[in-house]
């Protein structure tokens, strides 16, 4: 069972230093702030694309379906944003003279693989995953105590009768004993402040990265992305993701904590107005085509639907191949200026061309039934599991990388277009084969 509050607090913790006083240290802790981005980027991606779109869905009217498509709209932004913060935290890693960290698990692991010690995973649309996501960017300011709308006993119980209870596997272990972590700072906001403070403390030459090796917010559609050539503007950098994410302690609505609170209050008002409100589909919590090296922790349910796990696999075949063209911009595309003008612009039209529309499209694709006794997720839909390979080639040289890459796009339009033609197969997966095809050609 999860604990009964949500403090954060860990006695397992090392806490003899919460200073960051070596480059390696600091590179660390980056490498988890990466990772906690382009984890929850991609949690926010799962639950938006669960809620539904139109009155022909049912369980909702016309006034509903507007908050219902302001929900989505709100958290597609709020994950585009959580892509801004990875692409920041990379143009400072590469200023401290190391290249980007892309690497992370497969969805779900257990609540203490981060210190935040909260459940890690793929949720649908719920008042549990908007309380779960709140809690992820509390305020800066209160590490140690939990905001009093998140101490609400029906928020509380949501969460914790959810399927996002699971037993931690490593519970067993005595409490002297140190389990394995990312990180000895608890909260996202502690982390940040760590590593501000040990930007400022650092002594000797901090910026040792090329200047070439930064990416320009016009470079990749990202307007508020800021370059890193000084201490200050790691600074100024860093308070730009606090203040989106976390916001203020005086609860800014437009920071992602105030807009989930936002979502979570108007949620529990629709619903006490009429029970029958259902915007959300029937999705499946962390589905996976397959288990992964690193699939140790409860709560996945492999997809049964042959359909199904062949659009999910193309998604997550897309996903990392977009992984690998953003490995090459902040590392050795600049070497090559036609080659990184390509990948720029092919990045970003993956992500709005097929991932975005593939996950919506997942969330209404069966899962089929895997046979678990007492268990039957033929009714439940599936939904994108991103699924990660056990080695992400970094592609270190430039014309085998480029290579590789256009082969993989041809293969994966390729790919959708049998898909496409299968028997019944949803009009939006033709659309979805021609811009992948548009992309191959264009490479």
């Amino acid at each position: 069972m999860m604990k009964k509050n949500y403090k954060m607090s860990d006695p397992d913790l090392d806490t003899k230093s919460d200073s960051i006083a070596s480059r390696e240290d600091l590179i660390a802790q980056l490498t988890v702030a990466a990772e906690l981005e382009h984890g929850l980027c991609l949690q926010y991606l799962f639950s938006a694309a669960s809620l539904k779109d139109s009155l022909d869905e049912g369980g909702m009217t016309l006034e509903e379906l507007n908050y219902v498509r302001k929900w989505k709209a709100n958290i597609y932004l709020i994950a585009a944003q959580e892509m801004l913060h990875l692409s920041q935290v990379a143009n400072i890693v590469s200023a401290l003279g190391f290249g980007v960290c892309l690497e992370r698990p497969n969805f779900p692991q257990r609540p203490s693989y981060y210190p935040t010690n909260l459940p890690w995973g793929l949720w649908p649309f719920s008042p549990e995953s908007i309380v779960l996501y709140a809690l992820y960017e509390r305020p800066s300011g209160t590490q140690s105590v939990t905001p009093n709308w998140l101490l609400d006993d029906t928020a509380m119980k949501l969460l914790k009768e959810s399927e996002c209870d699971k037993k931690d596997p490593f519970g067993f272990l005595p409490k002297k004993l140190n389990r394995p972590k990312s990180t000895r700072f608890k909260t996202i906001g502690e982390l940040y402040n760590a590593i501000s403070k040990g930007i400022s403390d650092f002594k000797g030459d901090l910026i040792i990265g090329p200047g070439e090796a930064q990416i320009k917010g016009e470079d990749v559609d990202l307007p508020q992305l800021i370059e890193i050539y000084n201490r200050e503007d790691i600074l100024k950098a860093i308070e730009l993701i606090i203040y989106q994410g976390e916001g203020a302690a005086i609860d800014r609505q437009d920071s992602h904590f105030g807009m989930f609170k936002q979502i979570y209050e108007e949620y529990v008002y629709l619903k006490a107005q009429r029970t029958d409100f259902e915007p959300v589909r029937s999705v499946q919590s962390n589905p996976l085509s397959r288990l992964h090296i690193d699939n140790t922790f409860p709560g996945w349910r492999i997809i049964d639907d042959d359909y199904t796990r062949s659009v999910n696999d193309l998604n997550s075949d897309i996903y990392r191949l977009m992984l690998l063209m953003i490995y090459r911009l902040f590392t050795k595309s600049k070497e090559n200026k036609q080659e990184f003008i390509i990948l720029s612009r092919t990045f970003l039209r993956i992500m709005v061309t097929t991932i975005k529309p593939l996950c919506e499209l997942l969330t209404q694709l069966p899962m089929g039934d895997d046979g678990s006794p007492g268990v039957s997720s033929r009714k439940k839909y599936a939904g994108a599991s991103f699924e990660m390979g056990r080695v992400i080639d970094k592609l270190p040289y430039s014309d085998p990388g480029h290579i590789y890459m256009k082969e993989e796009l041809k293969r994966l339009s390729l790919l959708a277009v049998q898909l496409s033609k299968k028997y019944g197969s949803p009009k939006i997966m033709k659309s979805i084969a021609e811009n992948l095809k548009r992309l191959y050609e264009q490479f």
